[in-house]
């Protein structure tokens, strides 16, 4: 993987941000919350420009690359093992972001990608993208539903189906084929930008997602929540249940399991990684820069990838540093 600063690959798109900021420095008490008792760094990989609509969101990785989805630029980068940055695959342009938001990345078995992308206009179709191995362009959804609007986090199951994370409070799951079946939608998957402090002021419910053999895992944003979600025998939801919700961690964001159980999680507003273990305690594994509104997080054996959005600070201004970083 990436290990020093590259300079990175023009985007198409302008800036045109619709999240306008309302976090509020000093916030944010993190109760309860201890530092990892390893000390973490972390460093920029590779920096990215965003005067050029070049907001990393979505993470993936495969094969010793990180792949990288500018948000606002509907564009997807490859970052090889020596820092540099190369163009990979588009989905269709959301204006610099004023129509719409390209988010979650995941990779199926044969090298995939897919693609959540979410619209504000009629104009960008929501859904699930799907780009051929080796990257590409694609221009209709592989996978839509009148109800998916805000498809935010994907995660493939062991059986090969994607569930796919609605930050308006749903949980879908796809097939093989393209299917979309309404999985389940849940209160605490639901956001409400006056639950806590800080947060974006649009409601962002259930954002990243992680699916093993037995549960699903989703973060609420908004409430600074991880919600564990049973598979039944059946494949159906069994019934939600907030493991954790608590102020602390508003704006919980990108998750990612770790080989203990426990789980990496991005609290955007905050500029910090956690990790939360499966009983809901919880400690900061890195905080403030370069982590400029971490959203996604990959784990890669003792290395945490992140991806550093800058969704406030490229609105206001205030030096703005958006990154693929390596924490270790």
């Amino acid at each position: 993987m990436p290990s020093r600063p590259s300079t990175a690959s023009a985007s198409r798109s302008p800036l045109i941000l619709v999240l306008a900021p309302s976090a509020l420095a000093g916030a944010f008490v993190l109760a309860g919350c201890t530092s990892d008792p390893t000390p973490l760094t972390a460093e920029v990989v590779a920096p990215f420009q965003p005067q050029l609509g070049q907001l990393p969101e979505g993470l993936a990785l495969r094969d010793g690359k990180a792949y990288v989805g500018f948000a606002p630029g509907a564009a997807i980068v490859a970052v090889d093992p020596s820092g540099a940055v190369a163009p990979y695959a588009t989905v269709p342009s959301t204006s610099g972001g004023s129509k719409g938001y390209t988010l979650g990345l995941a990779f199926d078995a044969a090298g995939q990608l897919y693609v959540a992308q979410a619209s504000f206009d009629p104009a960008v179709a929501p859904g699930i993208y799907r780009l051929p191995a080796g990257g590409g362009d694609a221009t209709t959804p592989w996978a839509a539903d009148p109800a998916m609007t805000f498809p935010n986090g994907l995660a493939f199951a062991g059986d090969g189906s994607l569930y796919v994370a609605d930050s308006t409070g749903a949980i879908f799951k796809i097939d093989g084929a393209g299917r979309v079946a309404a999985w389940t939608r849940d209160a605490l998957l639901a956001g409400d930008p006056n639950a806590c402090p800080g947060v974006l002021p649009i409601p962002i419910g259930a954002n990243g997602i992680v699916a093993t053999a037995s549960d699903v895992w989703v973060t609420n944003t908004d409430h600074g929540a991880l919600v564990r979600i049973p598979i039944e025998a059946d494949g159906a939801a069994g019934e939600a249940r907030a493991v954790i919700s608590d102020c602390a961690l508003a704006g919980a964001d990108g998750i990612a399991a770790s080989a203990d159980g426990s789980f990496v999680v991005a609290l955007n507003v905050q500029d910090s990684i956690v990790r939360i273990a499966q009983d809901g305690t919880f400690r900061t594994l890195v905080a403030g820069p370069p982590l400029d509104f971490p959203a996604s997080v990959a784990v890669d054996g003792k290395t945490t990838w992140a991806t550093a959005a800058a969704f406030v600070t490229a609105q206001t201004g205030a030096g703005p540093a958006p990154a693929l970083i390596e924490i270790r």
